[in-house]
């Protein structure tokens, strides 16, 4: 990314420096070594772990042959594109394997980390940079995931060019909001959830830029002000939702239109939002009472809500109107409000770290690192289990040091996801009372995503993983980044800041 100044918004001729950003402020050798060491951890969990593989795993491995043959005729459009593609990709180019997935996947992780390293340095500390290329490479469920056939790695590295972007002091103003613009837009094309993220990315594009245009302008007035950042702001919230329909228009065509409304009868289900008198689940009560009764310790539902097994029996049975689903939502909403934001709270509890009783993540974890020694772990069914499927998924197991160390750091980082959720708000509290806007990047992101994520009520530690690496790395981050900048955060005026550029350009690896 082009390093940044301090100029009129509009001021687009930019006087390019006598030399290269990247021989004038080179890379500190501790950094260099950081992202080497990230390099190689990565290089060896990639040989070292086997890959493990869902129903939803299959899903997109079969998806991502259908791409050049019978798209879109023979896709199933409750799946986004952009990870199948890039699956078709590497599996053209690699083979249709596991290790071609794990590479996919491994790239996703390796990448996103270096993209919160680089803005970490370009906020002004190479050394947090550094630190966070280390803490993250070696993150066990991130690692779990780069070797799970699921979009949390994906999820994960749209987040951190999410943040990278949010950072980036360009000079020319369009240019930032167009790059924070395109990664909604291909997030969505990823993972339709991070759509969600635009509207928090378009506020805080819209405060940095308020504050460049009026620290630069002689007396501004408001309404000018508004009238140059309206529409950076405008485009970086609406073009996202613009570029959806298609693809939206398409999934309401489909036969799978209604995997939207799947989701919301899904939630209501596994934090029963809906009680075992609701009409709605009539006809299977004393099902539902006994899946409330397993998952419930002390007359309290578990943080996670019911079991997957035992809400499986309830939630079938109100599928079939799941096309009504948004209707039922609502209007379960308004008549149980006191149980909607009971699930909504032990959603967020979930994902501050709150142990779950039957934890997606916990189980994914064991299987690719604690026992990684038995090989591939493919978790699926019909139609996938074929000996051929099977046959090019199989990974024999490795009983390796590495998997060793990585399984000893699992309870550690366990630890750090609860710190890192309280250290979050707190430096989100700072953000918004000091206006600086890399601590409201960094936090402002992850928190954002908890909370679509509980008020849905997708009651899953899997689905907010992408945010507990963030929280992972705020835990031992944010403290030294609030005590290095404290005489800017604690002893100015508190005016809208916009953290100083010391990073060069080939800091970001994402631009």
């Amino acid at each position: 990314m082009p390093a940044g100044d301090h100029r009129p918004i509009g001021a687009d001729c930019a006087r390019p420096p006598a030399r290269p950003p990247f021989l004038t402020n080179p890379a500190p050798r501790y950094y260099r070594l950081a992202l080497f060491f990230a390099v190689a951890f990565t290089v060896a969990h990639v040989i070292a772990l086997p890959v493990g593989m869902t129903y939803d795993g299959g899903q997109y491995v079969t998806l991502a042959m259908v791409f050049g043959r019978q798209f879109p005729a023979g896709w199933n459009f409750a799946r986004n594109p952009l990870y199948p593609l890039a699956l078709r990709v590497f599996f053209w180019g690699l083979g249709r394997h596991a290790a071609a997935a794990v590479l996919l996947n491994s790239l996703f992780g390796f990448v996103g980390v270096w993209s919160l390293g680089a803005a970490l340095r370009r906020l002004g500390s190479a050394r947090l940079a550094a630190a966070c290329l280390v803490v993250l490479t070696v993150y066990p469920t991130l690692i779990t995931y780069e070797h799970m056939v699921l979009t949390e790695a994906g999820s994960f590295f749209f987040l951190a060019l999410l943040a990278n972007a949010l950072t980036w002091q360009s000079a020319r103003s369009g240019w930032k909001t167009g790059a924070i613009t395109m990664v909604a837009i291909a997030g969505f094309y990823f993972r339709a959830t991070l759509l969600a993220m635009a509207p928090l990315a378009a506020i805080l594009l819209g405060l940095e830029l308020i504050s460049r245009h009026r620290r630069s302008t002689p007396a501004p007035r408001w309404r000018a002000t508004l009238r140059v950042v309206a529409p950076h702001v405008a485009i970086a919230a609406l073009a996202p939702t613009v570029a959806a329909i298609p693809w939206n228009m398409a999934v309401a065509r489909s036969p799978h239109h209604n995997y939207n409304g799947q989701n919301l009868l899904y939630g209501l289900v596994k934090q029963a939002v809906l009680p075992p008198s609701d009409p709605l689940v009539s006809g299977v009560k004393d099902t539902y009472k006994a899946a409330i009764a397993d998952a419930s310790a002390g007359g309290h539902l578990d943080v996670g809500g019911l079991r997957r097994a035992t809400h499986l029996p309830v939630f079938t049975a109100i599928e079939p109107r799941s096309d009504e689903a948004s209707a039922i939502f609502r209007k379960s909403v308004r008549r149980y409000p006191g149980r909607y934001l009971a699930g909504v709270g032990r959603g967020l509890l979930l994902y501050a770290g709150v142990h779950s009783i039957d934890s997606e993540t916990e189980t994914y974890v064991h299987g690719v690192i604690g026992e990684a020694r038995t090989g591939s772990k493919l978790w699926f069914g019909e139609p996938w289990n074929t000996p051929e499927f099977v046959a090019a998924f199989s990974q024999p197991g490795r009983n390796t040091a590495l998997a060793k160390l990585v399984e000893l750091l699992v309870a550690p980082f366990t630890m750090m996801v609860s710190i890192g959720a309280l250290v979050t708000l707190a430096g989100f509290a700072i953000g918004c009372w000091r206006h600086d806007l890399g601590l409201l990047t960094f936090t402002g992101l992850p928190l954002w995503w908890m909370i679509v994520h509980a008020l849905t009520l997708m009651s899953s530690d899997r689905l907010v993983a992408p945010a507990h690496a963030f929280l992972v790395l705020n835990a031992p981050v944010l403290p030294f980044y609030v005590a290095k900048h404290r005489a800017r955060l604690f002893g100015v005026s508190p005016r809208l800041k916009v953290n100083a550029t010391t990073a060069v350009a080939g800091d970001a690896p994402t631009r």
